[in-house]
């Protein structure tokens, strides 16, 4: 998130020190990650969350997964609606260009939407095989619910996260993608050079000054044709010889 990125831990590198840092960040990253689980399951929070729920503990899981896909497809369903009503130019046939310099800097908060639907259906991807082994191994019912409250937070917090970044969004926003772009992205190929004007010649201030008109061309004479002029055949050479 924004926050993280304000202490350099981020995987936004280029070269061999973007893989260097990326590959020293998880060491830190995945004991984080299990300190913040364990605290939120350990903690009076926690219970309090399951209490307030309308369906019992068991059933938290199914509930949490219901509501991943909803934040899946929803995500990327309100991106759709908010870049046509507010920038006008969402191209279906290039949906994935949307997701670029771009869109973060007129609609920073439709570009955090898109990111949180494709990363929504990863996560799905992963919570999957997750739950089917909670459940097959016989995970006690509360420690369930309450990790997959926790994956739940995550999903909701990356999307209300905003990145500490300013970035200002351009007061009119101009297509830059499909059949309504208006403006070229940078690296794009330059527009055609316009076309020279066509120059008339002006039209003649006397009548005698006027060209002459052309004279149609007298039509040609066809040539008779004999068994004298008829090279190549039997009567023509009988004729020459």
């Amino acid at each position: 998130m924004g926050l993280f990125s304000t202490f350099g831990l981020t995987f936004s590198a280029t070269g061999y020190a973007g893989v260097i840092k990326g590959l020293a960040l998880f060491p830190l990253l995945l004991p984080a990650a299990h300190f913040a689980a364990y605290t939120f399951v350990t903690s009076p929070v926690s219970d309090s969350v399951l209490d307030a729920l309308p369906v019992p503990v068991a059933k938290v899981p199914a509930l949490v997964a219901f509501l991943l896909v909803a934040l899946a497809a929803g995500s990327g369903l309100v991106a759709i609606v908010a870049i046509n009503l507010l920038g006008g130019h969402y191209d279906n046939h290039t949906p994935r260009m949307l997701k670029g310099p771009a869109l973060s800097e007129e609609l920073p908060a439709v570009y955090r939407l898109q990111c949180a639907h494709n990363n929504s259906i990863e996560c799905l991807a992963y919570v999957t095989p997750a739950f089917w082994m909670a459940s097959a191994h016989e995970l006690p019912p509360p420690l369930c619910a309450k990790l997959s409250l926790f994956l739940l937070a995550a999903r909701v917090a990356y999307i209300a996260a905003r990145d500490t970044a300013e970035i200002q969004p351009t007061t009119e926003i101009q297509p830059r993608y499909g059949p309504h772009a208006a403006t070229l992205n940078e690296g794009a190929c330059p527009a055609a050079p316009a076309s020279p004007p066509v120059r008339h010649a002006p039209p003649p201030s006397d009548t005698n000054d006027a060209p002459p008109a052309r004279q149609p061309d007298a039509p040609a004479v066809p040539t008779a044709v004999g068994p004298g002029n008829l090279p190549g055949t039997f009567t023509g050479l009988s004729h020459r010889l």
